[in-house]
């Protein structure tokens, strides 16, 4: 009976390319080629040996790249420590970002040139006081402030960041009187920073140039008895430091004979908010 050769019905797995070894039409072999290894198939028709794979030349007739390798991959666990976050540097290679504080985020630093984290912005803290204790002052000067010496409407916070603002918002009862037209009652803030400086705030100026009557209350006739009325002012400040800060509220008078805040005991409050952005 003749014996008829159908040649390779199928790729031959050869193993690791040997020079010595001779190759036929649909051999494969593993060859590092260029720093990469990869799986090569043998085309020529002719069996030879010592002929090298290689995508370029003269080998680059009788092999052609099977499945072609590609640069080894970085073991990420071994650059890791526990908790780290794997970036790019931006010289390529792979670096770890240990993992923050509690309630802290991932962020672009301030050099945008990498990550690191820290307060996302919002509000960070919230502080409050209250005083339900009257406080009179008779016959005030004119534009003067005037804060109790105790029972104070008062509260203190530290910020976080020296970056950090503060959104303070006070409210209280204020009562005048006086025989005298024309005048008015409004609210001070005083801003003290521990082991710094002492800041008096209104909302219409500072110092001598404060009117009470054009950022509190204000009434044109004469009321022998009483007037009163409930203020509140916010105000947005940039302290710049990471020291306690206490803000006080004090009350102004134009043209009074008495000025009060907390009148009757009613409650005044002060809230402290903390913004980062």
């Amino acid at each position: 009976m003749a014996v008829i050769d159908l040649g390779k019905l199928g790729f031959v797995n050869k193993g690791t390319y040997n020079n010595s070894t001779t190759y036929e039409k649909n051999d494969l072999v593993q060859f590092t080629d260029g720093g990469l290894l990869s799986t090569y198939l043998y085309i020529d028709s002719t069996a030879q040996s010592g002929q090298a794979p290689s995508s370029s030349g003269t080998a680059g007739s009788r092999w052609v790249y099977f499945a072609k390798g590609g640069a080894a991959g970085t073991d990420v666990a071994a650059v890791l420590n526990n908790n780290e976050i794997a970036f790019k540097t931006n010289a390529g290679a792979l670096d770890g970002l240990a993992i923050g504080t509690a309630g802290q985020a991932l962020k672009v630093n301030s050099g945008a040139n990498g990550y690191e984290f820290g307060s996302a912005g919002g509000i960070q803290q919230v502080i409050q006081g209250t005083s339900s204790t009257q406080f009179n002052q008779s016959s005030p000067t004119n534009s003067q402030s005037y804060y109790p010496s105790s029972n104070k409407l008062t509260a203190t916070i530290t910020p976080s960041s020296t970056s950090s603002k503060i959104l303070v918002e006070y409210v209280t009862s204020v009562r005048m009187d006086s025989s005298n037209s024309d005048m008015g009652v409004g609210l001070s803030l005083k801003q003290s920073i521990s082991g710094g400086s002492t800041t008096e705030i209104h909302a219409a100026g500072t110092g001598g140039s404060f009117k009470p009557y054009s950022s509190g209350f204000y009434f044109a006739g004469t009321v022998s008895s009483d007037a009163r009325v409930r203020i509140s002012d916010i105000l947005l400040l940039s302290p710049s430091t990471v020291s306690a800060i206490t803000y006080e509220v004090g009350v102004v008078g134009y043209n009074t004979d008495s000025v009060r805040i907390n009148d009757d005991n009613t409650t005044g409050r002060i809230i402290l908010m903390e913004v980062t952005v």
